[in-house]
């Protein structure tokens, strides 16, 4: 979001511009992608696998992905399923059995949506999760980079690196910047995906960002593609 505004305001002093894991619109709107939108789609597309709009407290205790996003205690906390279960239990207000059904939409969703105000609250007075609230309205206030990424000079190169399994920032986002370069005849950039690759470049599904080095082969693409525009 950063680097084209550098880019455009000093077109004779930038040369190149690496895109990695880039975003097309608002912060925000990512950020809801990411805290409502991509776990209420792990939960019906993954979980719920005989569509019933439904998941047992015992379902959600055993996921690792969705147990962390409800309960805000250390993930080191959450190995023993038993103590999982009794928290999941607490947050739901059920009867205490494990077997008790919860709603994805009535009960799972509204915790997602908390979640995200929580995160997006500028009156808040602290930062919640390394959120901060001035942070939060500054890119609140931004443009979104698909609207400028047309104002980044024909002169200046650009690179767009976007794994295809990325959960934070998805390969929609980069598609959507590539074809804005492309309309505005952009000739000076290019995109490279990478199969299977999230966020940091490291093997993920395409629900949660696996963690771990940059892959070789994407360091080797970033260089060799500075190499060839240093020449």
């Amino acid at each position: 979001m950063i680097a084209p505004r550098v880019a455009i305001d000093n077109p004779t002093k930038v040369e190149n511009v690496v895109l990695i894991g880039t975003v097309a619109e608002n912060l925000i709107d990512i950020m809801d992608f990411q805290l409502v939108e991509n776990p209420l789609m792990y939960t019906k597309k993954v979980l719920d696998k005989n569509n019933t709009g439904e998941l047992s407290i015992q379902t959600i205790a055993k996921d690792d992905f969705l147990k962390n996003i409800l309960l805000t205690s250390p993930r080191s906390e959450h190995n023993d399923t038993e103590s999982v279960t009794q928290d999941l239990i607490k947050l739901f207000n059920t009867q205490g059995n494990a077997t008790d059904r919860i709603s994805i939409q009535s009960q799972l969703k509204p915790i997602f949506i908390e979640s995200f105000n929580n995160a997006t609250n500028v009156s808040n007075t602290e930062c919640v999760d390394n959120i901060c609230p001035k942070w939060v309205e500054s890119h609140r206030n931004l443009l979104p980079t698909l609207d400028i990424i047309g104002n980044v000079s024909s002169s200046i190169n650009i690179l767009i690196l976007n794994g295809e399994n990325d959960s934070q920032s998805t390969i929609q986002q980069a598609l959507l910047l590539n074809q804005k370069l492309d309309e505005k005849g952009h000739v000076n950039h290019e995109f490279i995906t990478y199969p299977n690759l999230g966020h940091l470049f490291y093997p993920s599904s395409k629900w949660e960002t696996g963690l771990g080095p940059i892959q070789p082969n994407v360091l080797s693409d970033l260089y060799a593609w500075l190499e060839s525009k240093s020449r």
